[in-house]
């Protein structure tokens, strides 16, 4: 409904502290595709910051919207129409990516 800032996180496997990457996303009114490269995924905790994620150590995809981006008690609707891990179709392999196509 009202524009926000929904963070995409990825928590991964390999990690016992449950290692976590985000991308945030601006949400509208307008019904749109997103999709997210792991390339542009940021460490959510310094301890991240070496390796970059890969699709085999992805445990769950969050979504969060949190009180930085939305005050406590804002009522509204996202929807998710398909959320997919995919890889890129690119010459010479290419990053898979998260492609949550959101409202």
């Amino acid at each position: 409904n009202e524009p926000t800032r929904l963070w995409v996180q990825l928590r991964l496997n390999d990690s016992a502290s449950g290692q976590r990457w985000g991308r945030s996303v601006y949400l509208d009114r307008h019904s749109r595709e997103v999709t997210l490269g792991l390339d542009e995924f940021m460490p959510l905790e310094p301890a991240g910051a070496g390796r970059r994620p890969h699709q085999a150590t992805i445990r769950a995809v969050l979504l969060v919207i949190d009180t930085v981006n939305s005050p406590p008690g804002r009522a509204g609707q996202i929807t998710v129409e398909r959320l997919a891990l995919e890889r890129r179709a690119e010459v010479g392999g290419g990053a898979p990516s998260a492609s949550p196509p959101a409202r």
